[in-house]
């Protein structure tokens, strides 16, 4: 993962029960270099399902926000 050096954002449910979502946010923040987390508290695995708007607001700020075109 050191390697991939592209932009990332990683969404993650702190409630997931498939994951402990601030273990996992601290291990890619060791191992990915341009690294955007964001950790939805009452989120469960599937989050974005349960505020689709606020999910693609979040995604296309960080893509405004990384995109390299004027």
């Amino acid at each position: 993962m050191r390697e991939i050096t592209v932009p990332t954002h990683l969404l993650l449910g702190g409630r997931s029960r498939l994951y402990d979502s601030h273990a996992l946010a601290a291990r890619a923040d060791r191992l990915l270099p341009d690294l955007t987390t964001y950790v939805e508290p009452d989120g469960g695995h599937g989050f974005g399902y349960d505020d689709p708007e606020s999910l693609a607001t979040r995604v296309l700020t960080f893509i405004d926000h990384h995109d390299p075109r004027p």
